[in-house]
């Protein structure tokens, strides 16, 4: 079991976060910190194998948490989950060993993929006591030929808005277009996109539903 620490300041995203891991075997969550200074206490106290860590933080940034790992020399490592989108944060993310780093909004199948390769990393590299050219190439998470492309959202889809959508489905089974667009403040037809594209990301799965008077609804709920 892979135990994984979460370190995100929107209480919001860190449950979301925490529910596409239980989606992945292998994985368990062993803690969340919503900062930095949450975050240190809890890698001093018991390091987990892997942070999932975001870059803007109320009392830092992930950067600066990622120098004090290293710093402190702790056997973890860190894959970013973040909308910091510019090049130089991903360069100094890179710098220090980061694994992997995902742009916000994300996408269940890329951080799926990834949890995969940094599961195959793992057990491949304990196998070996010395290892070839061709391993690195193939262990290498940055090596294009072991990286997929995932495609970003398509125009229209909003990460804020999206993000609201995956969070009403932490308290609430299954919904309509129709409920979901009330919950958000928004009309049936732009929460049925954004529930469509969810599907098309294999997050939720539909389900028609004829009610009382025999007309047929979609309905949706979270892929078990």
């Amino acid at each position: 079991m892979i135990h994984v620490l979460i370190v995100e300041d929107d209480p919001g995203i860190a449950e979301i976060h925490q529910q596409y891991l239980k989606q992945v075997d292998g994985f368990s969550v062993q803690g969340v910190a919503l900062s930095i200074m949450e975050a240190k206490i809890q890698l001093k106290a018991k390091p987990p194998q892997l942070v999932l860590l975001d870059v803007y933080l109320p009392d830092g940034t992930g950067i600066e948490l990622l120098q004090f790992i290293r710093g402190e020399g702790l056997a973890v490592d860190v894959i970013m989950l973040t909308a910091a989108s510019e090049a130089s944060t991903l360069q100094n993310a890179m710098r220090n060993g980061v694994f992997d780093y995902i742009l916000k909004p994300i996408i269940f199948p890329r951080l799926r993929d990834s949890l995969y390769k940094y599961q195959k990393y793992l057990s491949q590299v304990n196998q070996r006591q010395d290892i070839q050219q061709g391993d690195v190439d193939r262990l290498m998470p940055m090596s294009e030929s072991n990286t997929e492309q995932q495609p970003r959202p398509p125009k229209g889809i909003d990460s804020v808005t999206l993000d609201n959508i995956r969070q009403l489905f932490l308290e609430h089974p299954s919904l309509s277009a129709d409920d979901a667009g009330k919950l958000i403040g928004s009309s049936r037809t732009t929460a049925r996109r954004y529930l469509e594209y969810l599907v098309s990301c294999h997050e939720l799965v539909p389900a028609v539903s004829y009610g009382s008077v025999g007309r047929p609804e979609r309905i949706y709920s979270l892929k078990s």
